[in-house]
């Protein structure tokens, strides 16, 4: 079964801190992908790359903004965390391949975002690991908007029909007692758990909306239960309606 992995901008990077990529957890991560990144697809968030950029050129809450220049230093910011994020895994002789979701995807007339998951199965199907991320995409209600990590990685666990993962800085989903919610089935249920404020992106209350849409829903955990994740168990947060 293919899985889709989305690896929160807040474990990459260092959100309180402009352009900050955290090593140290990032690198946690890839060692675990490298023992099972087979049949998987690699999302990963913009952090402290992308958003101040996305923030100070107006894409805040799905604004749509008619400025290709803008546009175009946003994707050069979380195209730098990309870069890295690739080269890393191919250090660690995975088949790293990057695919911008820029080139192969935008948003419709109703504000919709649109994939084409070709090159994405054709990667996985040849043995590769597609590693996409949060983007700006040309958007048909006239200008570029933002499709996040969150966007891009749900899309494609619904195009094929995937096991959706989302690591994140916590160990799941934390209710208001401050515990860790074996089940989530609405976005109110929960407490901010991504360690950060909303950001251009919606925050902690989105990315739960966006997968309850699933049917299949998803799993929301932290980087201690990445490889159980990847290796078939259920760790952390069942979100599913």
């Amino acid at each position: 079964m293919t899985r889709v992995l989305k690896v929160g901008g807040s474990v990459l990077t260092r959100k309180e801190e402009r352009e900050s990529y955290d090593s140290r957890s990032a690198d946690r991560v890839y060692d675990a992908v490298s023992d099972a990144a087979e049949d998987l697809v690699f999302v990963h968030g913009a952090g402290s790359f992308g958003h101040p950029h996305a923030e100070e050129r107006g894409f805040n809450g799905g604004e749509v903004v008619d400025d290709a220049t803008a546009a175009y230093e946003v994707q050069q910011a979380v195209r730098l965390l990309n870069d890295v994020v690739v080269e890393e895994l191919l250090k660690r002789d995975m088949e790293a391949f990057a695919v911008h979701p820029s080139s192969c995807s935008h948003r419709d007339d109703s504000g919709e975002p649109d994939l084409d998951s070709g090159v994405v199965e054709a990667s996985v199907e040849s043995g590769g690991l597609p590693v996409l991320h949060g983007d700006v995409v040309v958007d048909r209600r006239g200008g570029y908007s933002v499709l996040s990590g969150d966007d891009v990685a749900v899309e494609l666990a619904r195009k094929f029909d995937a096991e959706l993962g989302m690591c994140t800085a916590a160990d799941g989903v934390i209710g208001e007692a401050d515990e860790v919610l074996d089940h989530v089935r609405h976005p109110d249920a929960a407490a901010d758990v991504d360690g950060s404020d909303t950001d251009v992106t919606g925050g902690f209350e989105s990315k739960l909306e966006k997968t309850l849409e699933l049917p299949q829903g998803g799993r929301v955990f932290g980087v201690d239960d990445l490889r159980a994740f990847l290796s078939g168990g259920e760790p952390g947060t069942l979100v599913k309606r």
